[in-house]
């Protein structure tokens, strides 16, 4: 699938011009702890492949010195802990105000020992993906990612999504004025979510990003 063009670049670049961000992105969450060799190759493509991703977007040169990678590691609270520990550790940064704006929003990325290996060792056809988490759904204690695709006959909570797709296009769709959520761009079909292209939403794809009024984000010039 062809990385989105477009609109979805256009919204990284005015977002965070236009409300200040010092820094931007979703938080990647490791659940996995138990290859850190694993962890560290697929942390340096990963951060390789998110600075190329936002250079492609047009006008990117003015916005990559702010890229920022966050990976947060807790082997004592983030171990094995699924979907639902992830979403709750996550809700408990955001309560200390550990979060900056250009960060907090309804999605954050867990990275399993199934995303690492989609990196390492991908599959032919497929990109490499991690986790897209939705903080809003309810999961059940400790539910851990699927070992084979994810369900389609209702919205699980999660998708997965290129690591470059999730700051492109993902990230601003989130910080929309009329904020968008998960259940909102969750496409059945799509294997791995690479772009808002793939999603019906209106003023979405061809439309204008709006930019939201995050009264968080103090403007710094």
């Amino acid at each position: 699938m062809p990385p989105a063009t477009g609109s979805a670049d256009d919204g990284v670049i005015q977002i965070i011009e236009k409300q200040g961000y010092q820094d931007f992105g979703l938080i990647f969450l490791r659940v996995d702890y138990g290859d850190d060799e694993l962890w560290g190759k697929w942390s340096d493509i990963t951060a390789d492949r998110l600075e190329e991703a936002i250079l492609a977007c047009e006008g990117g040169h003015k916005i990559v010195d702010v890229l920022a990678f966050p990976q947060i590691e807790d082997v004592d609270s983030l171990a094995n802990t699924g979907f639902d520990g992830a979403i709750s550790y996550y809700e408990g940064l955001l309560e200390s105000g550990q979060v900056e704006p250009g960060f907090a929003t309804s999605m954050v990325l867990v990275v399993d020992k199934a995303a690492m290996q989609s990196a390492l060792n991908p599959v032919p056809g497929q990109k490499p993906w991690v986790w897209a988490v939705d903080s809003k759904f309810e999961f059940k204690e400790r539910q851990q990612p699927p070992s084979g695709d994810p369900p389609k006959d209702q919205y699980p909570g999660y998708f997965r999504v290129t690591p470059a797709a999730a700051f492109t296009d993902l990230w601003p769709l989130l910080k929309r004025k009329r904020f968008v959520d998960g259940v909102d761009v969750w496409n059945p079909d799509v294997q791995v979510w690479d772009g808002a292209q793939d999603i019906p939403i209106p003023g979405g794809p061809g439309g204008p990003y709006d930019v939201p009024e995050d009264t968080r984000a103090a403007v710094r010039e």
